[in-house]
């Protein structure tokens, strides 16, 4: 068996595990790798478990109201600082956005739920149990690289 062929079956082993847990399969030509997220993902989130965060935005978007999200989301991500030392600073990139707020025009919006410490809130339990999982087999997130997968 090639070093390839073992790649791929500890790949597909990795992706049948995670589907098997919850998490859910995903295309390449569905990511977007501008702004490196799954639009599906924060929107669905975003709607299905702040509906009063996403009426407010709606309010002050209503051409675009996904767009205007998703561009809040991509601000947020783009301010990252490697070397942040201050509380400040660690409100941006991937893990500030995960363990923060994004605030826009008075919409506080989380994007995920983590583990409550007990089940005696069923709001917090029903959103960390939407949070969305997603596995995307040879996915290219680079906009600067050519694509290539399931497209």
């Amino acid at each position: 068996m090639s070093d390839q062929s073992n790649e791929r079956a500890f790949q597909d082993e990795i992706i049948t595990h995670l589907t098997a847990n919850g998490w859910m399969l995903g295309k390449s030509g569905d990511y977007d790798r501008e702004r490196a997220l799954y639009p599906e993902d924060v929107i669905g989130f975003v709607r299905e478990t702040q509906p009063e965060a996403w009426e407010k935005l709606a309010r002050h978007y209503p051409q675009d109201t996904e767009k205007a999200l998703l561009s809040a989301v991509t601000r947020q991500l783009s301010k990252a600082d490697p070397r942040a030392t201050s509380a400040e600073t660690r409100k941006y990139g991937t893990l500030g956005v995960l363990r923060h707020p994004i605030k826009d025009r008075g919409a506080k919006i989380n994007l995920c739920q983590f583990r409550p410490d007990h089940d005696l809130n069923p709001e917090t339990l029903a959103r960390y149990e939407a949070n969305r999982l997603r596995v995307v087999p040879e996915l290219v997130y680079s906009p600067y690289s050519a694509s290539y997968g399931d497209g």
